[in-house]
């Protein structure tokens, strides 16, 4: 963390990391149902929360990649899925967010 207070008229250098990556909207299922609603789902360098309907946003995606969400703390409330947003890419080289529908069994 870098904390930079400038003055008055003053320019100020920081240097910050940056994190690239594609935007999806997937839509979640799980034994044929959405995932619960708030249930959290992480990829690799980022997370969301579920919206309804099984929804959740996530920005900084590599093109491929796995899910892992969890809605509880048994063992029939987590599950993972693979994505794969090449065959949109390649048909769509610079789509403003992708979507996809995964089934995300246990």
């Amino acid at each position: 963390t870098v904390t930079r207070v400038p003055t008055k008229d003053a320019v100020v250098l920081a240097r910050f990391h940056t994190h690239v990556g594609y935007k999806a909207l997937f839509t979640l299922q799980s034994q044929g149902q959405p995932l619960p609603f708030g249930s959290e789902v992480r990829a690799k360098d980022t997370s969301s929360i579920v919206a309804s309907e099984g929804q959740v946003y996530l920005a900084g995606l590599a093109p491929k990649g796995t899910l892992y969400a969890q809605w509880g703390p048994g063992p029939q409330q987590h599950c993972t899925a693979r994505y794969d947003l090449t065959p949109t890419l390649a048909q769509t080289p610079h789509p403003l967010i992708l979507q996809q529908t995964l089934t995300c069994p246990f």
